[in-house]
């Protein structure tokens, strides 16, 4: 903070509750490839992914570029962007595992799935000719009709079972259908095959995208993981996103943030009013948990005492039973 104080000592940095106040760091921040490389880090917020253009503190991106280059590596595909400002940057994109989506959605919906193994060691999917899984049950969009028809040759109308939870993994897997953590891509990986689709769109080299994106590093280096995109359809689409960050960049980000003192009184009430509604939160949570905490004790000794009264009587009960067999007992 000291050093970058010193190379700007007329754009300090402020303390962290006053970033709400800050015109860029609840906003997609439409910088250039160039820029976010020139985003600098200050220790105090690099554990808060929180970076600095001039004392603008800046958290998400938004970016106009072209893609040059598309990689899979692990979860994750890369598409690499060039916005023609000097720099490229490595945008990342998480994949979500089969394994995980069949488990939300069996979750969600156990009646799709065939909770047990069937006895069989062979699995049912193996020979899509012999076996058919039942599937109508199945109408997300990873698990409707077309797709188990596609994948493993399912036929709605079979009356068999529906599939097991290992059998839509493996299927899932075997036709390379991948959902991604945005919901409008989707990846499609299979031997031979890697597209990545926005809004059932191929993406290929040489497509313009916008993204708005989350920042961070790998290996040192400035990365960016995109949490929306869109692919810029025509020239008139990408000259008008380019006069936003010209716009964007004129009347924000071409001068340092000045918070003036009325604006900072403004901050401190908010922060003093969200701190008292806080505290009567916790305040009544604990007087509510509290209460709960009375009612399940008061409601425990009430069964208590249900109990004992209901053994008592079953004591007299048995006690005279006793007694009427003793009466007429040999001595």
């Amino acid at each position: 903070m000291t050093t970058l104080l010193a190379a700007n000592k007329d754009a300090p940095i402020y303390p962290a509750f006053y970033f709400r106040a800050s015109p860029t760091y609840n906003d997609w921040a439409k910088l250039t490839v160039r820029d976010v490389h020139g985003l600098r880090t200050v220790p105090e917020f690099e554990a808060q992914s929180v970076y600095f253009h001039l004392n603008h503190p800046i958290r998400y991106v938004r970016l106009i570029a072209t893609v040059v280059g598309i990689e899979q590596i692990s979860k994750y595909v890369i598409l690499n962007l060039d916005d023609h400002s000097g720099s490229t940057i490595e945008a990342k994109i998480t994949r979500v595992e089969p394994r995980d989506i069949v488990s939300r959605d069996a979750q969600e919906h156990p009646e799709k799935y065939t909770l047990q193994k069937p006895k069989s060691r062979r699995p049912a999917y193996a020979n899509a000719e012999s076996s058919r899984l039942e599937t109508s049950a199945l109408e997300s969009p990873y698990f409707g009709d077309s797709f188990w028809e596609n994948a493993i040759g399912v036929n709605k109308s079979s009356k068999s079972r529906p599939p097991t939870i290992p059998e839509a993994i493996q299927a899932m897997t075997a036709a390379g259908v991948r959902e991604t953590t945005i919901g409008n891509v989707e990846v499609i990986s299979t031997l031979g095959t890697f597209d990545v689709l926005v809004d059932g769109t191929t993406i290929d080299v040489g497509s313009v995208v916008k993204a708005k994106c989350t920042i961070g590093r790998f290996r040192n280096e400035m990365q960016v993981e995109i949490k929306r995109i869109w692919v810029i359809k025509d020239t008139n689409e990408e000259v008008q996103a380019w006069t936003d960050t010209s716009k964007y960049r004129q009347t924000v980000l071409s001068k340092p943030w000045r918070l003036s003192s009325r604006a900072r009184r403004k901050v401190d009430e908010q922060v003093k009013q969200e701190q008292k509604r806080q505290a009567e939160y916790t305040r009544k949570k604990a007087e509510y948990d509290r209460k709960k905490k009375r009612e399940a004790e008061e409601k425990e000794r009430k069964w208590a005492t249900e109990v004992r009264r209901w053994e008592e009587r079953e004591e007299l009960k048995r006690r005279e039973k006793e007694k009427v067999f003793n009466e007429g007992a040999l001595i």
